[in-house]
């Protein structure tokens, strides 16, 4: 018994060794984990640190690469250099990604699902792109696979958003070499599929630090500036669309992003199908000769689709030895390969049969159009898509064949149509939205499905007396010009658009007699000649680039303004009373001066935040200061960059003691915060009203 008991105190003992050891070794650990934690946590704020100051800094970060002031007032009357619009254009872009960004953070994104042609949005991603890196000697290529259908159903806008973010980096990461969008399909059915897009470039790569932190932005010590609300915005879009993005670089080699979005068919039985005419059909021969193997290979893919025999010649074989074209029915060559002796060469070909010579040249790199030998039958500036080179072909056989401007559309009396302007819109300097006053009582119909070019234009005229309906698409547009009991004076037309592009609504309208009269000028972002062309035959009057320059908007007004011109208005008064809590100069010249979109970020910035008061109030009181701290970091950096001092002041000295640890004063803030707030959602109506 004794014995036993004595077992028992032995047994006890150990157990109870075994629980001590085990208590300090997790012990140990939970001081590991939190340990890890905290870092993880300092590490969050570091990020969001440098998100808030993002923002915060973002209109001076801009401002500082800008040497002049391109105001919407009497100022642009300054001839601006090629590199200022290029930096304006920038800042245009910056200020359109900003209002992404709050749009998301506010949760105020839908996905709209429409019929659209995808080959239009590539169209436009390319204009935007190129107008962007106009003079950039990297290559962009578009590699499409046949696989791709015409016609989608999905949201074509963010979809736009998502390449042109991504593309805007690789282009600004690629100093040489080329940047290319390869798209193909999967898990296809007859009516559901999904593409793949795959960006590549050969830029220096990122560092895998770099990689970890790529979609969230990041304040760069070296190049002082900001990085990464760009790729942001795309990640969110591309996850809300109900994809998914992966990234992977290589130092010295460069970056490659790949994701993957659902879209649904539209139209099944015909989604794919380019269908030339009889004459066209059968065994041409084609070849290739291009500086960039990428592209050639890409264009060869493009007439493969129609049966074509494709060769391509690299550009080292074609300098090397001489190139026998005669067996050849469409030569595509180089632009910067033509030389005299091959002139004379293709002349002698053209004597004696029919051949078509095509130069090719980068729409990014082509600063201006020189004029064409006349041994050359087209200029095609790349990146391509399926259609442009279905266009061309039927182009180079048909041009004599099919009209040429609005005034050959229709069989109606020719003396009744409105002047066709073919050059490019002039700038008209010193304007102002005061200037528009000029207009007033004019009735303009946009047709334009992005609703931040809406509110931009809208914000430009709301003064001016102008008289203004809005189509979301080329649909809506052919409806309310039909329905209309007065008649409009002007339609100013996007041409990517879902349900209806511009091209085909136009063709719609100029059906009927009515509508003779009528201007129809061209809203996009691709300015090729070939696109004006469409946009001519089409039985548009006039091509309007974007983005906006209210100078050569003014201009395409006047151009047309016959019969509804008064006298200008009195100008804008800013509320001085305002000022000191809302500081709207510097807010304008924190978006490049563009006041329109100001508003439009004043407006998300309430929809935002406009009630967070009684959100911090909650957190003060729940003692969530984590949570409080990333709502006074947002805050801080927006008001910063709205030009919102007073809240911006609160905001420091709440940041303040939050970093501080002096979490016993919070409660003390609650009424600042809200008061500051109330005082600036007032001036901001207050401004937004006039």
């Amino acid at each position: 018994m004794e014995i036993d008991s004595f077992g028992i105190w032995i047994a006890l003992f150990a157990l109870g060794l075994v629980g001590l050891i085990m208590l300090v070794f997790y012990s140990r650990k939970m001081k590991m984990l939190e340990k890890k934690h905290q870092e993880v946590l300092q590490q969050q704020r570091d990020v969001e640190a440098k998100q808030a100051l993002f923002l915060a800094d973002i209109g001076e970060n801009m401002h500082s690469i800008v040497e002049e002031k391109f105001q919407i007032s009497s100022a642009t009357s300054c001839q601006l250099t090629e590199e200022d619009s290029l930096r304006r254009e920038r800042l245009f872009n910056a200020s359109s990604t900003l209002i992404d960004f709050l749009r998301l953070k506010s949760k105020k994104i839908e996905i709209v699902n429409e019929a659209f042609n995808f080959n239009n949005v590539l169209n436009e991603v390319s204009g935007q792109i190129s107008s962007t890196f106009k003079g950039s000697k990297v290559e962009l290529v578009f590699d499409i696979d046949h696989s791709v259908p015409r016609l989608l159903v999905g949201d074509s806008l963010k979809l736009e958003k998502i390449l042109n973010g991504l593309l805007e980096y690789a282009l600004d990461q690629t100093t040489q070499g080329e940047v290319k969008l390869s798209i193909s399909t999967y898990q296809a059915t007859s009516d559901q599929m999904k593409l793949r897009f795959r960006l590549s470039d050969t830029s220096s790569g990122v560092s895998a630090l770099a990689l970890s932190q790529l979609f969230t932005p990041v304040y760069n010590e070296e190049s002082k500036s900001y990085e990464g609300i760009g790729l942001y915005v795309v990640k969110e879009h591309i996850e809300i669309m109900g994809g998914e993005i992966s990234v992977q670089s290589v130092v010295g080699q460069g970056t490659s992003f790949e994701f993957s979005l659902p879209f649904e068919v539209g139209d099944g039985q015909n989604q794919r199908k380019y269908r030339l005419p009889k004459k066209l059909q059968g065994a041409k021969r084609v070849l290739i000769v291009d500086r960039s193997d990428s592209a050639a290979q890409a264009i060869k893919k493009l007439f493969l689709y129609f049966g074509y025999s494709v060769d391509v010649v690299r550009e080292e074989k074609f300098l090397e030895l001489e190139t026998d074209f005669s067996p050849y029915d469409i030569v595509l060559l180089n632009e910067g390969l033509m030389t005299w002796d091959l002139i004379v060469t293709f002349s002698e070909i053209k004597a004696k049969k029919l051949f078509k010579l095509i130069v090719l040249n980068s729409q990014l790199g082509m600063r201006e159009e020189a004029p064409l030998h006349e041994v050359v039958d087209r200029r095609l500036l790349k990146p391509l898509n399926q259609e442009r080179i279905f266009e061309l072909t039927t182009d180079l056989y048909f041009r004599g064949e099919k009209p040429l401007s609005s005034t050959s559309q229709t069989p109606h009396n020719t003396e009744t149509f409105v002047k066709v302007y073919h050059g490019e819109i002039q700038e008209t300097k010193g304007i102002t939205q005061e200037s528009f006053n000029l207009f007033a009582g004019m009735r303009l119909l946009i047709t334009e499905d992005n609703i931040v070019n809406q509110k931009v234009l809208l914000n430009v005229l709301k003064h001016s007396g102008v008289k203004i309906t809005v189509a979301n698409n080329g649909q809506e547009a052919v409806q309310i010009l039909s329905k209309a009991t007065q008649a409009y004076d002007f339609v100013l037309m996007d041409i990517n658009m879902p349900i209806m592009d511009g091209f085909v609504a136009t063709k719609k309208i100029r059906r009927e007699a009515k509508f003779d009269q009528l201007p129809i000028v061209a809203f996009t972002a691709l300015a090729l000649e070939s696109e004006r062309q469409k946009v001519f035959d089409a039985g548009m009057n006039a091509f309007l680039c974007k983005p906006l320059n209210i100078g050569k908007l003014y201009t395409v007004f006047e151009l047309f303004s016959d019969g509804f011109t008064q006298v200008k208005g009195e100008g804008e008064v800013l509320p001085l009373e305002a000022k000191e809590i809302l500081d709207t100069k510097r807010g304008v010249d924190n978006t490049n001066n563009n006041r329109a979109f100001y508003i439009e970020i004043l407006k998300e910035f309430l929809d935002a935040y406009g009630k967070s008061g009684r959100e911090f109030e909650k957190l003060v009181r729940a003692e969530q200061f984590d949570a409080l701290e990333k709502l006074c970091l947002d805050m801080k950096g927006l008001t910063g960059t709205i030009g919102a001092d007073r809240m911006h002041e609160v905001m420091v000295m709440i940041h303040k003691a939050i970093v501080g640890g002096e979490y016993i004063t919070l409660p003390h803030y609650t009424k600042s915060y809200t008061t500051a707030l109330n005082e600036l959602e007032v001036a901001i109506r207050g401004y937004i009203s006039q």
